[in-house]
């Protein structure tokens, strides 16, 4: 992939430099209301061929678009009606100083919407803006998904992982723990021994956690049945010790044992350790009264006035109003994503904050700008499935790292360029950039031939 995408990393750095954080590509606020009458235009004939589509229905948009002052314009739009039609695509008036619409010679791109999701739309051949001109389309249309406004929910797909999440559509990377793990407490996988360790965690414990189940393992070895977290936040374990007449994977004299929950509401493993170290010892009694779900602190990023770049380190999708600060709406005029959904106080067209990924935001350059903290811990389970083109990823890794560390091995056939707020980039050829800041976010851009996409997880 490397040689094959050598000549595109000469051809198109300097071009890339120059595309703005927040470019207009897969923008799903797209207007297809067009320009007004600039007294020139061209007309595409639709018919044949072209009418001919099971993703397009009537009712649904197909507009001309152009690129002006690096926002995608409407130069011309139909409502489908499966019939044959005339799209007026308008050009620019010669006579005002400003760009309105199609220039000379311009490549003519057509979009459509359909339901929730827009398209761009592959159709040949490809056209270019003649005033006066009359051109036809007739061959069959072809879609890419340009980008949707439903709200995706990821997760674990995979039904052999005790993550799985029945509703989500995309993978996140979040199956780790496969299904036997926090097997059933009436349904015993451990193997009987004469040595045994018992260990209770005292009431209030796991207050958040009632009616989850709670585990015991040795590394990646399972040395307890699953229990259920009592109404009280307390729960008791059985720790299996090896003996003389057992050939089996239980643990030893001198294994340090660590725990799990499975929260069943969010579909994750939740790792955590006694305050104090536990090391197995045959037949021996101890009771936990304090315990530490994360060995990290939570991320918190100071903010500066203006543009901000910045990683949302929530655990779950939340809506806006929730994952900021109190009152944010004083201190922040815009927030956007990588594909121009944006809130501000008049009107919320973002809705949420993913995990995983990063926004823009605008703090007021009279206020002080905000530190935000989007979590009361860290959160060691982001993982975040990547796009061709441009991403806008957060950092989740818990401390500054080297990108060569920080990133997947290999990652530079995927990757073309990496850049924060500032501009400063890493590149194959030339890193300026250097490190990853916890709670910052990046612009990232895949190759479009790259397969699978990444999934990047940064956490440890």
């Amino acid at each position: 992939m490397t040689n094959s995408n050598t000549y595109l990393k000469f051809a198109v750095l300097s071009f890339v430099f120059m595309i703005p954080y927040f470019g207009f590509t897969q923008n799903c606020v797209l207007n297809f209301t067009p320009v007004e009458n600039t007294g020139v235009n061209m007309i595409i004939l639709i018919h044949d061929g072209a009418l001919d589509t099971d993703l397009l229905i009537v009712g649904d948009s197909l507009g001309a678009f152009t690129s002006i002052d690096e926002e995608m314009v409407c130069v011309g739009s139909v409502v489908w009606d499966g019939a044959q039609q005339s799209l007026v695509v308008w050009g620019d008036d010669p006579f005002t100083p400003q760009q309105e619409a199609m220039l000379a010679d311009q490549e003519i791109s057509l979009i459509a919407k359909s339901s929730d999701v827009i398209y761009e739309v592959i159709y040949q051949p490809v056209l270019e803006y003649i005033t006066n001109d009359i051109k036809i389309i007739d061959n069959p249309f072809g879609f890419t998904e340009y980008c949707s406004s439903i709200i995706e929910i990821t997760g674990c797909t995979d039904s052999n992982f005790i993550e799985y999440n029945q509703l989500a559509l995309l993978d996140d990377g979040s199956c780790l723990y496969s299904s036997d793990y926090f097997s059933s407490p009436d349904e015993s996988i451990m193997p009987s021994t004469d040595n045994n360790m018992s260990i209770m965690f005292s009431t209030g414990v796991f207050n958040g956690y009632e009616d989850m189940l709670l585990q015991a393992f040795v590394g990646d070895i399972q040395v307890s049945e699953a229990t259920i977290i009592n109404s009280s936040g307390m729960a008791g374990l059985s720790i299996i010790g090896g003996d003389g007449f057992c050939d089996c994977e239980v643990a030893n004299l001198g294994d340090q044992i660590e725990f799990a929950i499975f929260d069943s509401e969010n579909f994750i493993v939740v790792p955590f350790l006694p305050q104090n170290p536990i090391l197995y010892t045959p037949n021996d009694m101890l009771e936990v009264d304090s315990i530490i779900f994360n060995i990290y602190e939570p991320i918190i990023l100071d903010l500066t006035n203006g543009w901000n770049m910045v990683g949302y380190t929530g655990a779950n999708i939340t809506p806006i109003e929730q994952a900021m600060p109190l009152n944010f709406e004083d201190d922040f005029f815009l927030i956007k994503d990588v594909n121009g959904s944006f809130w501000n106080e008049l009107v919320d067209m973002l809705g949420v904050l993913e995990p995983g990924k990063g926004y823009m935001m605008y703090a007021y350059l009279e206020n002080p700008p905000p530190v935000l903290q989007f979590s009361e811990v860290y959160n060691s389970s982001i993982s975040l499935q990547l796009t061709s083109g441009w991403n806008m990823v957060a950092y989740t890794g818990v401390q500054e790292t080297a990108i060569e560390e920080a990133m997947p091995l290999n990652f530079e056939d995927n990757f073309f360029l990496i850049k924060d707020v500032h501009g400063s980039f890493w590149n194959e050829l030339v890193d300026v950039l250097n490190v990853f800041i916890p709670g910052k976010a990046y612009m990232m851009y895949v190759y479009p031939d790259v397969s699978p996409l990444p999934i990047l997880d940064f956490t440890d």
